[in-house]
């Protein structure tokens, strides 16, 4: 059994080296249903389609594979890659998921380039002896707003083990008016490397404290 796929991957769409934030990248969901111990081999596959290209080829590509049943993954090591691919020149890149025994499982495949400058066309092949799907995981997220702010003076007033001077940090509101429960809501903090930044959500205001994913308070987890 086989699957195909062919794509093309734009430039600035994503971060250029993909070490912080791998989101905008793209990624597959592989769903297999084994009856035994099986593999499935996945290959990237680069289309070149120039001489000068082939000749000074420094594209450097890799497919990430993730046991996150099949879910979008954002940070590249959070949680850690189930097979961390190596970034290389070859138009192909080849990698091989074992299962051990019978199992239905979904990985998360996301394609990942090293300072990633020009766009590329690729596609992606999996092979495999047993049955499986895959099938490009979409954006979770249709709407997006972005605001520009910065920490100065009394407003730099730094982590919660500083409560005197954390609730003079910048805050925000955010508003959301849906009557589904399948709605996602993606908030990204972008600052200088040299500092670890984070950020926690409160809600203010809910017109139904029972619906599924209602939660009083989250937070971004460890400064990064």
């Amino acid at each position: 059994m086989n699957a195909f796929t062919y794509r093309t991957w734009s430039a600035g769409v994503g971060p250029i080296k993909d070490v912080y934030n791998i989101g905008e990248n793209p990624q597959y969901e592989l769903e297999i249903k084994a009856n035994s111990a099986a593999a499935v081999w996945i290959l990237l596959t680069r289309h070149i389609t120039e001489i000068q290209d082939f000749k000074e080829n420094r594209e450097y590509i890799t497919v990430v594979v993730y046991d996150t049943d099949g879910k979008r993954v954002f940070y590249p090591y959070d949680p850690p890659p189930l097979i961390d691919g190596v970034r290389i020149n070859s138009p192909h890149y080849l990698c091989k998921i074992l299962l051990p025994g019978a199992s239905t499982k979904k990985y998360t495949l996301v394609v990942s380039q090293y300072e990633k400058m020009h766009t590329i066309h690729y596609s992606l092949r999996a092979y495999s002896s047993c049955p499986f799907k895959m099938h490009e995981i979409p954006e979770v997220c249709k709407f997006t707003k972005q605001i520009t702010g910065e920490w100065k003076g009394l407003t730099a007033g730094g982590c919660l083990n500083h409560p005197e001077s954390y609730k003079h940090n910048p805050c925000y509101q955010i508003a959301l008016k849906s009557n589904s429960n399948n709605n996602s809501l993606v908030v990204e903090l972008k600052g200088p490397k040299v500092f670890p930044v984070g950020f926690d959500i409160l809600c203010s205001n809910v017109s139904d404290p029972k619906a599924p994913g209602f939660f009083n308070k989250k937070s971004s987890e460890p400064y990064r």
